[in-house]
């Protein structure tokens, strides 16, 4: 994160979006901050079995691409409040993938979603369709930068790593797979729909030194392995959503 604006000031910059900002007021506020990003080319039809019918698989040249994002989590609040650090900072890793609604309108699925405090799974539990998880997850910079993340599904991340400096020119790849502006997620057999903003991601080229990662059960099929197609490194985002809203079947 390069610099840390005002809600206001974040607002003032939208050039980069595909889309106009969403209508009405951003009710949450967040960083998310050194973040790790695994992809993975995946079967295009084991993929398919695990996202709703509603919405469309989104293809880069014609390959299924799925996520690992690990980060930390900070100064998570709603609009009028303040952040109050033991819920508002927590770490998080989650597996995502890549998805269009009926629109069109690109964005991502959240495979799983696991997150370090409890107190913090059970308010996004509460407040969003998310599926949120509590997992033991730590993460540290000696002697290199370390994070390790272990979920009761049986998901183990335990990840050395350093990073090697900014991507000065993204190719069309690393922009497809990190700047998306909508979260989908399945809730009460409907599709809803989180818009968010933020600046356009700053990518380091992310060093692995070390990498394990055993799958949760739920995610075997993908047969995501300790060796990424692709990894980026970042020093993060602030990011604003706005209320969820249903999408239209």
């Amino acid at each position: 994160m390069t610099e840390r604006l005002r809600p206001s000031e974040l607002l003032e910059r939208t050039g980069h979006r595909p889309d106009p900002l969403p209508a009405g007021r951003w009710n949450f506020y967040q960083e998310w901050v050194d973040v790790i990003f695994l992809h993975y080319q995946v079967d295009l039809v084991g993929l398919r079995s695990m996202v709703p019918e509603e919405l469309e698989l989104d293809l880069f040249e014609g390959k299924a691409w799925v996520s690992v994002v690990a980060f930390t989590m900070q100064n998570v609040r709603p609009r009028w409040l303040p952040a109050w650090p033991p819920v508002s900072n927590f770490h998080e890793v989650n597996v995502r993938t890549y998805v269009r609604d009926w629109h069109g309108t690109p964005g991502v699925y959240f495979l799983s979603i696991d997150a370090a405090k409890w107190a913090s799974v059970a308010l996004a539990r509460v407040l969003s369709a998310l599926p949120y998880r509590k997992a033991h997850i730590v993460r540290g910079r000696s002697p290199r930068k370390w994070f390790e993340a272990r979920s009761r599904t049986g998901m183990h991340v335990q990840l050395d790593h350093q990073n090697d400096g900014p991507i000065a020119f993204p190719s069309l790849m690393d922009r497809w797979l990190v700047e998306r502006y909508a979260l989908f997620e399945l809730y009460r057999n409907a599709v809803w729909c989180y818009e968010v903003h933020h600046l356009p991601w700053p990518l380091e080229t992310l060093q692995i030194n070390h990498l394990r990662f055993d799958p949760s059960a739920e995610l075997l099929p993908l047969g995501l392995s300790n060796k990424p197609h692709l990894a980026h490194g970042s020093s993060g985002v602030q990011i604003l959503s706005w209320p969820r809203t249903k999408v239209p079947g």
